[in-house]
């Protein structure tokens, strides 16, 4: 039996199947295709942008002023509002060392304020001894304010000019707080003369006693005491009483050196409280005798403390209410009718009815997930003293069921259609946003999703991610993205190897007709002006073209990857090439034109020649 061999042309027709089964199987070896998955997002944590500049500075200024007057308290409120405000991951670092700098130079200057009344109370009865060390370390806390302040300078322009903030707005704030800690320099110098000009004078001794040492808040208590030197009494001086270090009236002395005074308790709502008589000498006496400070008594004070009870109602969505009820309970009936309620940077006050109370509160529709403190305040009256209550109350958005039907291949260059449904407990339009070959596709709807997608002819064939995002318009439900893969066959990626094997199977035919009948010898055609380069000479243009990739990602540093085609790696490289990009884009044209056009001309090859020359001076010379 004789066995046929294959003609040339089925054997190139076997190699292009192979080819092309390669091609198309590489993709499905190199990445598994993936199920869509829905990933939920909160749209606070996916803002872009700067904040809004007039709020921030508002924000700033705001701390700035309580630190200029003295506000320690509201101070840290400031800057923990502060500290709660969106800014972008790129300047995130550049604002908290602003936010560390004004809150080292608050708790500084706050340490010096406290140690300079201290040491001026200790000046006041004569103990100026004691009072320098206090004055030496407020000393080096202002040396470290102004250190810090210098710093906060250059903080506020770097913070200015990145969040585009008035620059001379906070230049006029951080010039504020340098006056501020250059008057206590100037207390300081003050004290500290002040200790240099007591001289030795005659000690003197202050002893009290207070009935009685229990007592409702807003009654009074009776104070008495002496006044006395180691040698006599003193007579017709007069001596402060002291609660809570205000003083709150004053008594003069007998001729015993003896005294009293009823002191009201105007409704202190604190356990205990103390007191204490201060005598400071006047006139002639502040030659001749030291100040005193008596014993310390400890008073008992009595009010009635009322209990809050808080009980949350309904979940807590962004755009929308809930509802919070509760209880004002105390042992004597509420001298008030109304509760006050924060909930997220605003307040509500609640009608009290037999001590119960119920509010709605809305939630702002662009708060974040997460906890949140619901408070509730009752206010002190009389012998009622002052109460509140707290709850944790969780801010959480709907989530979204969203399911998509993709084609399962996408042929490039022709449209295909997405499909999708947004399920939700309540009829609700979003906005959908696809993103698939480098192409960003939109649109709205309201449940029901059909989107045309094109793979541009530039993608080669291969597994693409594509990403679904849906942001819904009610504010009480997540946004929702959805991720997987699908295949692109681009077809020029298969009609390429075809016709160039299709050419040579052509060329081989042709050749062998010429080999059988050699008496039919074709007259020879006149040569064109351009002559064009067949299929078997298309290497040389792609081999030139390689070579210019090599030295033109040494140049460049940049590489050309497998997902890149001709015409973007050009524009990648293009900037960087200067004056040899026109050269690039000769090799690459003609490259293109090698792999996608019937044929190249003579001349467009002698130009490709010419600008790999180009190509080869340069790059030698750069390596030189």
């Amino acid at each position: 039996m004789k066995v046929r061999r294959p003609r040339p042309t089925e054997l190139l027709a076997m190699v292009a199947l192979v080819a092309i089964l390669s091609l198309l199987a590489y993709p499905f070896i190199r990445l598994w295709p993936s199920k869509p998955v829905v990933k939920h997002v909160d749209p606070a944590s996916e803002a872009e942008g700067l904040p809004l500049p007039t709020l921030l500075m508002a924000l700033i200024a705001n701390v700035f002023d309580s630190l200029i007057g003295g506000d320690y308290k509201a101070i840290a409120e400031g800057l923990k509002t502060l500290g709660e405000a969106y800014i972008p991951k790129e300047y995130r670092f550049v604002f908290e060392r602003f936010v560390q700098l004004l809150d080292g130079v608050s708790t500084l200057l706050s340490d010096v304020e406290d140690l300079l009344d201290r040491a001026e109370a200790l000046l006041a009865v004569g103990r100026g001894e004691d009072a320098k060390p206090l004055l030496d370390e407020a000393s080096a806390k202002l040396a470290s304010a102004n250190t810090t302040h210098v710093e906060l300078k250059s903080a506020c322009a770097e913070l200015a000019k990145n969040l585009k903030l008035p620059m001379d707005e906070l230049s006029r704030k951080v010039d504020e707080l340098g006056r501020v800690i250059e008057r206590l320099y100037e207390r300081l110098l003050r004290l500290l003369e002040e200790i240099e000009r007591q001289v030795p004078l005659e000690d003197t001794y202050l002893a009290i006693d207070v009935e009685p040492r229990t007592v409702w808040t807003g009654s009074s208590i009776d104070v008495s005491g002496k006044l006395y030197t180691a040698k006599a009494p003193l007579a017709k001086r007069s001596v402060q009483i002291f609660i809570k270090g205000v003083a709150l009236t004053e008594a003069v002395t007998d001729d015993s050196g003896e005294f009293r005074a009823r002191v009201v308790l105007h409704y202190i709502y604190e356990p205990k409280v103390f007191v204490q008589a201060v005598y400071v000498p006047s006139g002639l006496d502040a030659e001749l005798y030291k100040p005193s400070t008596s014993n310390i008594v400890e008073v008992d004070i009595i009010y009635i403390k009322p209990t809050i009870r808080v009980e949350v109602l309904g979940e807590a969505l962004p755009g929308k209410a809930f509802v919070v009820r509760g209880s004002v309970e105390a042992e004597r009936p509420l001298p008030y009718s109304t509760v006050k309620i924060s909930w997220i940077r605003a307040s509500v006050k609640a009608t009290l009815e037999d001590g119960r109370f119920t509010a709605m509160l809305h939630t702002p529709e662009d708060v974040s997930e997460g906890e949140y403190a619901l408070k509730v305040e009752a206010p002190a009256r009389q012998v009622f003293g002052p109460a509140e209550a707290s709850v944790k109350v969780t801010v959480r958005r709907l989530p979204l069921n969203v399911t998509i039907h993709v084609p399962p291949i996408v042929v490039a260059g022709l449209p295909s259609s997405l499909r999708g449904e947004i399920h939700s407990l309540e009829e609700l339009n979003a906005t959908v946003k696809v993103v698939f070959a480098d192409q960003t596709y939109t649109a709205r709807s309201s449940g029901t999703l059909e989107l045309s997608l094109t793979a541009p002819l530039t993608v080669l064939s291969g597994y693409r991610d594509y990403e679904v995002h849906v942001s819904p318009t009610l504010p009480w439900y997540r946004s929702a993205t959805l991720k997987g893969t699908v295949l692109v066959i681009n077809p020029l990626t298969v009609l390429a190897p075809l016709a160039l094997i299709s050419a040579l199977a052509l060329r081989i035919s042709r050749e062998k007709t010429v080999r059988a009948r050699p008496e039919e010898v074709p007259p020879r055609p006149e040569a064109p002006l351009a002559a064009p380069v067949t299929a078997p000479e298309l290497e040389r243009p792609l081999d030139m073209y390689w070579q210019a990739v090599a030295m033109v990602s040494s140049l460049t540093g940049v590489e050309m990857s497998p997902s890149m085609t001709i015409r973007e790696y050009l524009n990648a490289v293009g900037p960087r090439l200067g004056g040899l990009r026109s050269a690039f884009e000769v090799l690459s044209i003609v490259a293109e034109k090698a792999l996608y056009a019937p044929s190249v001309s003579a001349e467009e090859l002698e130009a490709a020649e010419k600008a790999l020359e180009e190509l080869k001076v340069a790059h030698v010379g750069a390596r030189l």
